[in-house]
């Protein structure tokens, strides 16, 4: 039997040490910037110490409430107004405590403010505004929401400049199969520095490619197709549509300030259009956006307009951290507050 010396099973316990203090340095770096890490998941479900303060267990999703907001009944108190929240992983955020989320931070905040509100938060990681508008198909009528709130883009922009894509297809892009891995990939795959790894990787091999500048007026028709495509559902159910402009961590303005992680960040979720092209289509967008509720008369609240270029909002290009949460439902209170002032 051949024995191994010691000095080799030393150096091998003191590179996993190595990793070790490398990932629990990461883990609280990226838990402070509002990601979601082993460590977050951990505190979060330490017991709250503000008497009063609801409870993960206070928020949904549950059978019965498909949303990640306050429970609340099935049943309608007529006296409470119901806000949809119509959004992705923005207003999902399932890397923080649902209580720190603006859905919910709004509903606190009107609440406060004498306008009584329930928050329906039917965000979900991974839709664009197609499966906002098939979810409120499916499901938003027998809730009555009285408002619906979309806040949306990027993903929109991600499928509408993809060369040759189904620009008209109300079926969300197919995921691909995925095998099943063992345990030990399945922890791996949750540290922090496996989706450094990974990120930055797949942001260097995107570099290689050549990228387009622009997403193309045929990307715009769809687009404003797919806002009409939600506010006509939204009226048929008898709500009051509320669009609000996209915002990111950095603009057009302030291109030469822009870090590589933000450059990075677009590339590893577009492999197809360049800096300039994301943002001249948030731009063409949000312009669209802004033109659709003049000629309909709706509410646009300018979000891009208090947030964007402001990075101390976010945890990277179009997540928010937590004061950018906060910021997001202080502003979005006030102008409902202007629009919809409280009954005396």
């Amino acid at each position: 039997m051949i024995s191994i010396p010691f000095k080799i099973y030393r150096l091998i316990f003191l590179t996993l040490g190595i990793l070790l203090l490398v990932e629990i340095g990461l883990e609280i770096r990226a838990h402070e910037r509002g990601w979601n890490t082993i460590l977050g998941r951990l505190l979060d479900k330490l017991p709250s110490t503000g008497k009063g303060e609801p409870t993960p267990a206070h928020f949904g999703p549950s059978k019965d409430f498909p949303f990640r907001s306050l429970i609340k009944p099935f049943e309608k108190n007529p006296k409470i107004k119901r806000i949809w929240i119509a959004s992705s992983s923005y207003a999902q955020d399932n890397y923080l405590n649902a209580s720190k989320i603006f859905p919910n931070l709004l509903g606190v905040q009107l609440n406060q403010s004498g306008f009584p509100v329930q928050i329906l938060n039917a965000a979900q990681e991974g839709q664009s505004i197609v499966g906002n508008v098939k979810v409120l198909k499916e499901i938003a009528a027998p809730w009555k929401p009285d408002y619906i709130l979309l806040y949306q883009m990027n993903l929109d922009i991600s499928e509408l400049s993809q060369p040759n894509s189904k620009h008209d297809a109300h079926d969300g892009p197919a995921a691909p199969l995925k095998q099943k891995s063992s345990l030990a990939e399945q922890y791996f795959e949750k540290t922090t520095i496996y989706q450094l790894l990974k990120e930055n990787l797949t942001a260097r091999l995107s570099q290689s490619r050549i990228l387009t500048s622009d997403i193309g007026e045929d990307a715009r028709v769809v687009f404003r197709q797919r806002i009409n495509d939600f506010l006509n559902i939204s009226r048929s159910i008898g709500a009051t549509p509320i669009l609000c402009t996209f915002a990111t961590s950095h603009d057009l303005h302030h291109q030469n300030d822009i870090p590589a992680s933000v450059k990075d960040f677009m590339l590893r979720y577009n492999i197809y259009l360049s800096v300039s092209g994301w943002f001249k289509a948030i731009d063409q967008f949000n312009d669209d956006i802004r033109q659709i509720g003049k000629e309909q008369n709706i509410m646009v609240i300018d979000l891009n307009h208090y947030l964007s270029g402001d990075p101390k909002f976010f945890r990277d290009f179009v997540h928010f951290n937590p004061q950018g949460h906060k910021m997001m439902a202080q502003v979005i209170a006030e102008k409902l507050l202007e629009k919809y002032p409280p009954e005396p």
